[in-house]
């Protein structure tokens, strides 16, 4: 074998690593952040669509006020290139704002619903809620290099660059993700129990040892629903070292301070004191965390989202996100010293008199003891993923996007107005209630005299639940006729199948009371007809939330044909119904308008600070057999031009590489598979899709792929930029 040939199978089992053990910032997402050394804060201002600076050290000075896209979430700061990142959640993109001139340097478009936003000493990372993924970007050119799929729901982000992890929340489950930032690879998922939820941050101990997440516990096999035993704030501790939950080690914050109401957030002290969000009852929760002793509580502003800690540790400062203020809070002596506004809430005065009652439990006429608000179920409108034990039986919570389109309200249908809340503020969250006197709720609310315009807040509420709309990612786009989509849309306007029947557009509901027997029960109970508007994000299903996903639908449908017929669908047929559940179209005046019209890339980009590239093969199986289809794809990214191989090597050990055309080279002859002369966006590319020809060996295969600079030599192993390889077995004839 000769030395090239030797060198050239070495850099297929070879793959090189950066494990840079420089300091650097523990940094984590969120709504406001101190920069410039401390002299600015940056905060989203998520009802004014804006971003506001701030000088510290002159008078808290508002020095900009920049206009973003709608829904910003979380912003983070590029110290290299004086960029500000800001995820716009309803438009799926991120703002870049020049810090030195205050004005939008440009947009990328990201996936849907975009939250968390991080930045390191190479990359940018964003958490895509609604599409259940990581996007990562190089930060000094902008290219997309790569697209991690997580668990449901990413929210929070921290980035701990010392040892190479990122780490994601996950909202509705609660379980954290690990990911290694060398390989941009999941290394661990930690699970905090299947009650967790509402997790959108992780704090993490300087040495990153130790990880802090302020969460909300559902107590959802509680058959007996009073609000104190509902839901619990705490926060969960895990052993970062060991991927562990310290369940025995959880901080329930009503017991070491008091009852609080949704701890979103949370910073750490050099005194080991924790600094906790509580956004539901306007308060923060301080810990020490060496004897898990409440040391102060302290009341901010209205529904706080975020929290920033000077490095001086002297001050921190907490969004007020419904007050458009930022509280002062003096570490030596826990108080709030100060408090100055940030933006100016020009939106209908009743309006946001409605969106501060739904997230609030600080008032006791909407809860008892700050333990419950509106938005403990119903978080930005959504829904909790739980099913609890009210007095007519198991129910799962609701999505209230659209709601007010769809009446009667409830899964009984009980609620003929929307201001029948008001004995679900009195039953359910132990609040005396909006109105005076009784709720009109007896025997049943739509049998009572009307709640409408018996209490300006009672209306206000409504006129709040009336305003929400569906986030923009439920907008669809074209489809092509001849497509699993139009198939299934088909298959549920089919009078046999008979979706439609109930589920007619444009809401997909008729309004109607069905007496039906439950697709887990045989005990005939009347329901509303519910909209199958924004499925995806409305899970479990049914009313007592029986079906963890479409998919379980299809099967309890498939049982007994009582809620529709499916049992005659081909398993193709079942696939296709489902790519249009998941995609139900929906009228662009119940969708939350974006509010910037297009999204143009920076027309500055930087040098990058490390040419880095990532490939991943993807097979349509393990093992294959003659004649048989087989598929091989490429997923690749770069900052940099770059040179991609790819080879494969049968059993013999001898190689070939694989043309841009898919034909394979000479044996053992190195031929490149595709030059990129600028940097690459993430693409997929199929290599092969072939029908296996009869003259192959059966055995095990190799093909390796190795991307390197575009002047630099493949069979030298320190110029790999990326690696991958992929396994399969050939076992003889079909």
């Amino acid at each position: 074998m000769s030395k090239r040939h030797r060198c050239f199978l070495l850099f297929f089992v070879f793959l090189l690593g950066s494990n840079s053990l420089l300091s650097r910032e523990n940094n984590r997402s969120t709504s406001i952040a101190l920069i410039e050394n401390d002299s600015h804060l940056i905060v989203t201002n998520q009802e004014s669509n804006s971003i506001s600076i701030i000088n510290v050290q002159q008078g808290y000075e508002k020095i900009g006020e920049i206009p973003v896209g709608s829904r910003p979430q979380t912003a983070a700061f590029d110290n290299l290139h004086k960029n500000i990142f800001v995820s716009n959640q309803n438009e799926g993109t991120l703002s870049i704002i020049d810090f030195d001139s205050l004005s939008n340097a440009g947009c990328l478009e990201t996936n849907l619903a975009p939250f968390g936003v991080v930045v390191g000493e190479h990359l940018i990372f964003v958490s895509n809620q609604e599409s259940h993924n990581v996007t990562v970007y190089d930060k000094s050119n902008f290219v997309r290099l790569k697209t991690i799929n997580t668990e449901k729901f990413p929210r929070g982000l921290n980035l701990y660059e010392e040892k190479d992890r990122l780490y994601v929340t996950h909202f509705k489950n609660g379980k954290l993700t690990v990911i290694n930032t060398n390989t941009l690879e999941i290394d661990n998922v930690i699970n905090m129990g299947s009650n967790a939820s509402l997790s959108q941050s992780v704090t993490i101990t300087d040495d990153g040892k130790h990880g802090y997440l302020p969460q909300t516990f559902s107590n959802t096999i509680n058959t007996s629903l009073q609000f104190d035993s509902a839901v619990f704030p705490s926060v969960s501790v895990v052993d970062l070292e060991n991927g562990a939950n310290l369940r025995k080690k959880r901080i329930g914050l009503d017991i070491v301070d008091r009852p609080v109401g949704i701890p979103l957030e949370a910073a750490l002290n050099s005194s080991g004191d924790l600094y906790i969000v509580n956004s539901a009852s306007d308060d923060i929760s301080v810990v020490n965390l060496s004897n898990i002793d409440g040391v102060a509580h302290i009341e901010v502003g209205r529904n706080p989202k975020g929290i920033a800690l000077s490095k001086s540790q002297q001050r921190a400062y907490i969004d007020n996100a419904l007050d458009g203020t930022i509280s002062t809070i003096d570490i030596e002596t826990n108080l709030e010293i100060e408090t100055f506004e940030v933006t100016l809430l020009e939106e209908n005065a009743r309006l946001l008199n409605g969106r501060r009652i739904f997230n609030s439990s600080s008032r006791t006429d909407l809860s008892r003891d700050q333990w419950v608000a509106c938005s403990t179920c119903h978080f930005d409108g959504g829904n909790d993923g739980n099913s609890w034990f009210f007095t007519d039986g198991l129910r799962n919570t609701p999505s209230l996007f659209g709601v007010s389109e769809t009446p009667p309200f409830h899964w009984s249908g009980n609620l003929d107005e929307l201001q029948d809340v008001e004995a679900t503020i009195r039953d359910v969250q132990g609040g005396t209630g909006l109105a005076v006197g009784e709720s009109n709720c007896s025997p049943s609310c739509d049998q009572g005299t009307p709640n409408k315009f018996r209490s300006e807040d009672l209306d206000d509420l409504a006129l709040y639940l009336t305003s929400l709309k569906f986030p923009s990612s439920a907008r669809l786009g074209s489809m092509p006729q001849d497509s699993p989509y139009k198939r299934g849309e088909a298959l549920f306007f089919d009078e046999k199948v008979g979706c439609a029947s109930c589920h007619y557009p444009p809401l997909y509901s008729d309004g109607l009371k069905h007496n039906l027997s439950s697709t887990t029960d045989n005990i005939a109970s009347f329901f509303d007809t519910p909209s199958l508007r924004g499925l995806t994000s409305s899970a479990p299903y049914f009313h007592d939330g029986a079906a963890s996903t479409l998919e379980d639908v299809l099967q309890l449908s498939t049982q007994n044909d009582r809620h529709g017929s499916v049992s005659h669908l081909s398993a193709l047929q079942k696939q296709d119904l489902l790519t249009f559940l998941k995609r139900i179209p929906i009228a662009e005046t119940s969708i939350e308008p974006k509010e910037a019209q297009s999204c143009l890339p920076p027309s500055q980009v930087f040098g990058i600070t490390k040419e880095m590239a990532y490939s991943d093969l993807q097979l349509n199986g393990t093992y294959f057999r003659i004649g048989g289809r087989f598929n091989l794809t490429l997923e690749s990214s770069s900052n940099t031009p770059t040179i991609t191989y790819v080879a494969i090597v049968p059993p013999s050990g001898d190689f070939y590489t694989i043309r841009t055309d898919g034909s394979l080279s000479a044996l053992n002859s190195i031929t490149s598979y595709e030059t990129s002369f600028t940097p690459k966006e993430q693409n997929r590319k199929t290599i092969v899709n072939t029908t296996l020809p009869n003259n192959l060996k059966a055995g095990d295969y190799r093909i390796l792929v190795v991307t390197v600079g575009i002047d630099k030599e493949v069979t030298n192993s320190e110029n790999w930029l990326s690696f991958d390889e992929a396994v399969f077995e050939i076992r003889g004839y079909l």
